[in-house]
């Protein structure tokens, strides 16, 4: 009993170790391990049937991906830059009439400035500030991304060359691995590999269906208040959902905010009640499809995401449940004792 305990301490161990010191610097070569995993099924098209080599269907396949990447990273850099223009020289009306509102319940009201503020101009850098501030939480992340990398251009070329030698040798070097593995290890390392596929691809699902959900409830609620933007606005919302630091409510709470306080109550309460909804649509749905995906009880989910954050960062959204399921699976296959099952009802 105790040797198992010390067996499951040692196994966690590991993986903080893994996640925490070594993963950066394996960091582009998982990349394109998965990338070259998603490519291999049409390399193989592309030999079974038109008797392309490996090694230029892999090119052909990486170069046709890319250059579709590429394009629509260009288009939604474009549509990106048009916005903010258009923002930004709509800004000085936008800020007048807040500015103006904000007199206006302030004399109607009499209500004093808070200490520290001489004008209403200095709420108003204050308030910018903050949400520049509060936008700025995503910087962190990225740079935990790729700090261990001198610079990202390098960490791309190092990732786009694996990805080309390990799907041009995809099952060779599937067999060099497996080979150098111990007789009696390989049947637990196929249930390994089947049990953190199963866990990555469930929670890969199950955040492309919250982020539809967002979309959905987004898309419906923009196009009842009829607002300019609506598809681009809510795709922009679903996949800032995603992240945990920033949220849909970065876009919808300041936007409904705004609208309160130039006294547009029903527009204002509107974009608060479509965010109201997408809050409780994640909190009802992530764990129960996340659970039916990767095969884990609802509260289990719902605690390995929350320690996986607190204790490895934003990361930790996908390490939690990665590890939650490792350790099911390790129950499995009888290294961790299972968990006694309850009698009764």
């Amino acid at each position: 009993m105790y040797k198992r305990i010390v067996n499951v301490i040692i196994i966690l161990g590991l993986i903080y170790i893994f996640v925490e010191y070594i993963f950066g610097l394996f960091a582009p070569f998982i990349l394109a391990y998965l990338i070259a995993f998603l490519l291999n099924p049409f390399v193989n098209i592309l030999k079974k049937r038109f008797n392309i080599p490996r090694g230029m269907g892999t090119l052909l396949c990486m170069l046709t991906i890319l250059s579709a990447l590429i394009w629509g990273l260009v288009e939604v850099i474009k549509k990106l830059i048009s916005e903010v223009v258009a923002l930004s020289e709509s800004f000085p009306a936008y800020k007048a009439e807040l500015e103006a509102k904000l007199i206006e319940i302030s004399e109607a009201w009499a209500i004093p400035l808070p200490a520290g503020f001489t004008s209403i101009d200095d709420i108003l850098v204050e308030l910018l500030n903050w949400f520049s501030d509060s936008l700025a939480q995503i910087v962190p992340l990225a740079y935990g991304t790729i700090k261990f990398v001198p610079s990202t251009l390098f960490f791309m070329i190092v990732m786009l060359i694996a990805t080309f030698f390990i799907t041009k040798d995809f099952y060779f070097l599937r067999r060099f691995m497996y080979a150098q593995v111990p007789d009696n290890i390989r049947p637990h390392i196929d249930k390994m590999q089947i049990g953190l596929k199963t866990a990555f691809g469930g929670y890969v699902k199950t955040q492309f269906i919250l982020m539809g959900g967002t979309f959905c409830i987004c898309f419906t609620g923009l196009m009842v208040l009829k607002r300019d933007y609506a598809f681009l606005l809510s795709v922009c919302i679903a996949i800032f959902d995603a992240f945990p630091v920033l949220g849909s409510g970065a876009f919808l709470i300041t936007w409904g905010v705004y609208h309160l306080i130039l006294g547009n109550w029903s527009l204002g309460l509107s974009l608060l009640s479509i965010y109201g909804i997408i809050v409780i649509m994640r909190q009802v749905l992530e764990p129960r499809v996340l659970a039916g995906q990767i095969g884990m009880y609802a509260l289990v989910t719902v605690m390995s995401i929350y320690i996986g954050l607190q204790v490895f960062g934003a990361i930790g959204v996908f390490v939690g449940p990665m590890i939650a399921v490792s350790v099911q699976t390790l129950q499995t296959m009888g290294i961790i004792p299972k968990f006694k099952e309850p009698s009764g009802e």
